[in-house]
């Protein structure tokens, strides 16, 4: 029985080769785009879970008040760890972790590369297949580093290291205790090619720094004991830091499963993030596979007239209502799974274009049997979704009524078919207006003023001997005339930096303490090198003035939330260190360009900085300014590598987020445009073929070609009008709700319901025109001859 069902399906699709084609070619696209978007959302959803014990693992968070808001930020005091070791039992293991960016080499292979500071138990939480040596002692050697499979292969060209002898930064030698597989790319320490032992990094910084509550904050992980409660564990914690007097903060606790999804704090608590966009993509591929069975289901309701007296006779023949569902059904799995194969070679063939598009690293799991079973659920998902609709449609069909002439009619004023085109079009319109939005957004951001000159800008992060060497390298490239100017600084002006509290200054009060002002340190030529502007006063020089490494430069915005009339001269006061503010710097932007500005000290330093940076002088090539920075350093620090940043490329890493998203949703409306115009042009095929008699019998009496034209191109282009009404507050309401997020944005126009709403009628009239103006130039004597 199921073998003649699957026969007659197959020769009734044969039958109607031009609609089984657009049907297959439709299903193909759409579930190719949907398996596409599953397989990211999956690659999102898994971020960072993957761990044996990921829902007992979690990392310290403070939550705070400050700057009449609550705030949620990592990073805790290194001290902390030890302690809550000693206290508390029921935490199985706690481990701090920072990121390192260390000159790494073997003989004469030298190059930097990113890796990790990490207790002895960082791969009890985060466990990796161990390759070779023993991965639970690794990092308790303080001489032991633990190397990644492509670290090994890049330094040795071999898994077979563990003995081996590498150096970092150029000076301190490290045997090779274990080798590990990579962290994959959805895992927060995918860049890590190298873990060296905390003992390590403490040494470093010396062991007053590390002994500090406040001068180094570190990632902090902990593991609950299986038989731990997290919501006891976190009360017992919480007001740790309050009872040591280090801070006012409350510590929680920020599960694993949460870290990716739900990575935005909205006062002081983690309820959004990258879920939004998980939610939204789905959302988009379930309609992106919906539109393209849409088209299934509008051409097989449209063709019920020609099936119609099939059903009646088989009907009369003793056919139940059951087992003609189940022949429609069959043609529609028969479809969907040639669009299944069809839609593999596509996702195959667009795979590596995505992730070369979006930065991403999806594969295709082939080699996992549960990909299999979830493929072909998807086509029979598919298949079902698609051919329901028709299958009950058409076998519900009256046999005498059918055999009588009185077949059911398919030019209701308000039919089925008619809604889904319409639906079809809104869900492409939508997107539309979404790329709209959000290109425009970028743009308005990519357009503010910045309040610094960033071109030909560079910086350098600063190692030990760097630091060492900082002025005689700075003393040669400004007399080579190589750099115009430099400075030295805490931090980058592209990367977020997190305030700091407890400032006071004559006039502030009690609330003030908690305003927030962000931080960064800097010793000569500020203003010079990264292209500020001074407001009031001058710029911090240490050279000249030695008293400036307690001076500081303000912002406007700084200015605003002190409410300070006169700034220059007054002093800013936190604990038992002081600052004298010497001039003020238009705001500009250190961050993100979507955020506000916030509050601004740049503070005079003789010893803590990270990076340098450098304006090259624009009238000479680049390359060679850059040839003869190399020198310099090689000069007075040999064997170093030279790192470079071009601050314009870290300050477009901003826009990566949006423009993703932008690229994403541009991709995924050519797609819904493509399979709403591939249904359009089927549906314009069969209401040709069905009124031909009715086209010629016009043509006979005298109508002309333009007006059967817009006869049979008024009716879809009435339904697109339509879907651009329905369309629009949908879009409005969906781009309100993510402008949200930004403090700097646009105001949602009309012109750009506009636009793509002559998009969409454009591109519905290119679909349907060309078919009408055959037909309406067609001989109405091959129409009319059996009449």
């Amino acid at each position: 029985m199921i073998k003649s069902y699957f026969k007659i399906a197959w020769r009734n699709i044969l039958k109607t080769k031009n609609y089984t084609l657009i049907n297959i070619t439709g299903l193909a696209i759409g579930m190719a785009a949907a398996a596409l978007i599953l397989l990211w959302v999956e690659n999102e959803w898994t971020f960072d879970r993957f761990y044996k014990n990921t829902d007992r693992i979690y990392e310290l968070y403070n939550r705070g008040e400050f700057s009449n808001d609550t705030h949620a930020w990592p990073g805790v005091g290194n001290p902390l760890a030890p302690l809550l070791v000693s206290r508390h039992p029921e935490l199985e293991s706690v481990v701090r972790s920072t990121p390192a960016n260390l000159s790494v080499s073997v003989q004469d292979n030298r190059f930097n590369s990113e890796g990790l500071y990490a207790d002895p138990d960082f791969f009890n939480l985060f466990d990796r297949r161990v390759i070779r040596g023993d991965l639970h002692k690794a990092l308790s050697t303080p001489e032991g580093i633990v190397l990644t499979a492509s670290m090994a292969n890049r330094l040795f060209g071999t898994d077979d290291v563990v003995g081996q002898t590498v150096t970092i930064d150029s000076a301190d030698h490290f045997s090779v205790t274990a080798l590990v597989e990579d962290f994959p790319a959805n895992s927060r320490f995918k860049n890590a090619g190298y873990f060296l032992p905390w003992e390590y990094f403490e040494h470093s910084i010396g062991q007053k720094a590390a002994a500090s509550w406040t001068n180094f904050k570190v990632a902090t992980f902990v593991m609950l004991d299986p038989t731990a409660n997290h919501q006891h564990v976190e009360s017992q914690i919480s007001a740790i830091l309050t009872e040591l007097q280090v801070a006012d903060n409350m510590l929680f606790l920020h599960p694993a499963e949460k870290w990716h999804l739900y990575s935005k704090a909205t006062h002081g608590y983690f309820t959004i993030g990258n879920i939004q966009k998980v939610r939204l993509f789905s959302i988009i591929a379930f309609l992106t596979l919906l539109t393209a069975c849409i088209n299934f289901v509008n051409l097989s309701t449209a063709k019920s007239e020609q099936r119609a007296k099939d059903v009646g006779i088989q009907k009369i023949l003793g056919a139940h209502r059951k087992s003609l569902i189940v022949q429609f059904l069959a043609e529609s799995l028969i479809l969907s799974t040639f669009a299944g194969c069809l839609a593999f070679l596509l996702l195959s063939l667009a795979i590596n274009p995505f992730n070369h598009l979006f930065g991403y690293e999806l594969d295709i799991p082939y080699h996992e049997f549960s990909f299999w079973l979830a493929t072909l659920l998807f086509i029979l998902f598919t298949g079902l979704l698609a051919g329901s609709y028709p299958a009950f449609l058409l076998s519900g069909f009256k046999p005498m009524a059918i055999l009588k002439g009185s077949a059911p009619t398919t030019r209701q004023p308000l039919s089925v078919r008619k809604a889904l085109i319409v639906f079809q079009f809104s869900f492409t319109i939508a997107l539309l207006i979404a790329t709209l939005v959000i290109v425009k957004q970028i743009h308005h951001a990519e357009n503010r003023e910045q309040g610094y000159d960033k071109s030909n800008l560079v910086y350098l992060p600063l190692n030990t001997k760097l630091k060492m060497q900082y002025e005689q390298i700075k003393h040669d490239l400004i007399q080579s005339g190589t750099v115009l100017s430099m400075t030295r600084s805490s931090g980058t002006i592209t990367r977020q930096t997190f305030g700091a509290l407890n400032f006071s200054w004559p006039g502030s009060n009690a609330a003030d303490a908690q305003q927030a002002f962000v931080t960064i340190t800097t010793d000569t030529d500020f203003k010079s090198t990264m292209g500020t502007q001074l407001v009031l006063g001058r710029d911090i020089d240490i050279e000249r003035y030695p008293t400036d490494e307690n001076a500081v430069l303000v912002n406007e915005a700084a200015v605003e939330a002190m409410k300070l009339d006169d700034p220059i001269g007054t002093i800013i006061r936190n604990g038992e260190q002081q600052w004298h503010v010497v001039g003020v710097v238009k705001d500009f932007i250190f961050y993100s360009p979507y955020t506000a500005i916030s509050p601004l000290f740049i503070m005079g330093s003789g010893d803590w900085f990270n990076f340098a940076y450098l304006k090259l002088d624009a009238s000479r090539p680049l390359q060679q300014n850059l040839a003869r920075v190399s020198s310099a350093i090689q000069k007075y620090a040999p064997n170093e590598t030279f790192e470079y940043h071009f601050v314009d490329e870290a300050y477009a890493v901003n826009f990566k987020r949006e423009k993703q998203t932008a690229n994403l949703t541009q991709v995924f409306s050519g797609l819904a445009v493509s399979i709403s115009c591939l249904g359009l042009f089927g549906m314009m095929a069969f209401v040709v073929h069905q009124r031909r008699k009715e086209i010629g019998i016009r043509k006979v009496l005298g109508a002309s070609v333009s007006g059967i034209v817009s006869m049979l191109s008024g009716d879809f282009v009435k339904l697109v009008l339509v879907a651009v009404i329905v369309a629009s507050p949908i879009a409005w309401w969906a781009m309100n709700k993510w402008l949200e997020d930004f403090a700097y944005r646009i105001e949602i126009q009309w012109w750009m319901f506009a636009v793509a709403g002559i998009v969409a009628v454009a591109i519905a009239l290119l679909t349907v025109s060309w078919q009408a103006l055959r037909a309406a130039q067609a001989n109405p004597v091959d129409s009319l001859r059996d009449e």
